[in-house]
């Protein structure tokens, strides 16, 4: 067996090769409660943005049971990401310093 065929082979059979993932790990589906831990957000305003089409649709696992694909929620992770640091850009907002030394960006007081 060349060394060609046993790369092709560690990668088939889930040896997980540098910077890709296999695709069981990519196609694995979250359950609610792993869901919410990753997003951060109460299961009411999950379901709220999921309802308005604004965040991965559910899959239906069996009767009474759901989950959401991995990969599609890290996705909308992301693109929440990029889209904050593009308005943050664009607004040209700079951290504001607090006494301690902690910065604080798009801090606004309150008068």
């Amino acid at each position: 067996m060349g060394k060609s065929m046993l790369c092709c082979r560690q990668g088939i059979y889930g040896v997980r090769l540098p910077g890709r993932r296999s695709r069981v790990e990519s196609d694995k589906l979250i359950r609610r409660r792993q869901l919410l831990e990753l997003i951060g957000m109460s299961h009411t305003t999950q379901w709220r943005l999921e309802r308005a089409g604004r965040f991965p649709a559910r899959v239906r696992i069996g009767t009474g049971s759901v989950g959401w694909h991995l990969a599609e929620v890290e996705e909308w992770v992301r693109e929440r990401e990029r889209k904050r640091e593009q308005e943050a850009a664009r607004e040209g907002r700079g951290g504001v310093t607090l006494e301690a030394g902690v910065t604080v960006d798009g801090f606004r007081g309150k008068r």
